[in-house]
């Protein structure tokens, strides 16, 4: 889960906290070279639609193991 203050969120109005993006653009290289798969979601989607949120991820989940 992205927070909207600390990743920066056009739609909440929030620029971001320092190298926050940066940092995180090197955790997702690192885990998706050892075989991990990245899923983000915004601290203001699950706040607005949490179950949406879960049945989402789940999809997505799904969705890669047949690929």
């Amino acid at each position: 889960m992205d927070g909207c203050y600390w990743h920066g969120c056009s739609e909440c109005g929030f620029e971001g906290v320092g190298g926050i993006k940066a940092l995180d653009k090197r955790k997702a290289t690192y885990l998706l070279r050892r075989g991990w798969k990245v899923i983000r979601v915004a601290e203001h989607d699950i706040k607005r639609d949490l179950n949406g949120c879960i049945e989402w991820v789940v999809s997505v989940m799904k969705q890669r193991e047949v690929a």
